[in-house]
């Protein structure tokens, strides 16, 4: 699951903006 989160997020920041990329992040670190 923590790979498909991090697929995943990594094409959300690929169309996200900076704030939205904190966001992801956070998340990326509570899913961890």
């Amino acid at each position: 699951m923590v790979l498909t989160t991090v697929t995943d997020a990594g094409f959300d920041v690929g169309l996200a903006t900076e704030s939205d990329e904190r966001v992801i992040m956070a998340q990326l670190f509570w899913e961890l």
